[in-house]
């Protein structure tokens, strides 16, 4: 009687899984969804605002602090004004979010600045305040208002320009005296305006802009 013998499994081939494993990260970075609704992008530029408004001040306070920032983090009187410091920045870098967004919409429809204006009070609205009291947004959106209304007679403007207004709220809201700052308003300019230009073109390749320009458009296409 014959017996039957198995072949032998093969090993994994622990390259394959890695491979793998890159592809999936490679995947999920070059084909992600596209941003289609209101929604979508008032979530894409929430989560965009925040991160660079608070990556920007948390490393700059760091860095100037060095050796001392575990201390002064442990301060409360310091946390609140950090905390006020990330509100005012997270709502300047949106505004300069929603200027970009604009222009790179425009040639895609007639945008209404009311649309885009709501857009922006909505998302600030909607995002958990940082601050024990809620912040009063009028100026903000009043600065903003004025922005749109004079850059529609002009060509949009490149990102590093444009995130030269978030870059000066930034620096001028630091949690930081200005005996310390000194004149490093530079270092945040040129730090708001590299991850500017980078954010720009992930939001350009992600945009459906015919869905979008219909919904910010005048008037609102169906």
């Amino acid at each position: 009687m014959t017996s039957f013998n198995p072949a032998p499994r093969s090993k994994p081939n622990p390259t394959e899984g890695r491979l793998t494993r890159l592809l999936n990260v490679l995947a999920q970075w070059w084909w992600t969804p596209p941003i289609a609704t209101r929604h979508e992008l008032a979530d894409f530029l929430r989560s965009q605002a925040a991160y660079i408004a608070q990556k920007t001040i948390d490393d700059y306070c760091r860095a100037r602090v060095g050796l001392f920032s575990h201390a002064l983090y442990a301060e409360r009187s310091f946390l609140d004004a950090l905390a006020l410091s990330r509100s005012h920045g997270f709502a300047a870098v949106l505004a300069d979010l929603v200027v970009i967004l604009e222009g790179l919409l425009r040639p895609h429809g007639s945008l209404r600045n009311e649309a885009l204006t709501d857009l922006y009070r909505s998302t600030l609205e909607d995002t958990p305040r940082l601050t024990p009291e809620p912040p009063d947004w009028t100026a903000a959106i009043g600065e903003l208002t004025q922005r749109l209304d004079q850059i529609r007679s002009t060509a949009p403007l490149p990102a590093a320009r444009i995130a030269e207004t978030s870059g000066r709220r930034i620096f001028e809201a630091l949690p930081i005296h200005r005996r310390y700052s000194g004149n490093d308003a530079e270092i945040i300019a040129n730090s708001i305006s590299f991850q500017m230009v980078a954010l720009r073109e992930r939001l350009a390749r992600r945009l459906d802009v015919a869905a979008l320009a219909g919904i910010l458009s005048d008037p609102p296409r169906p």
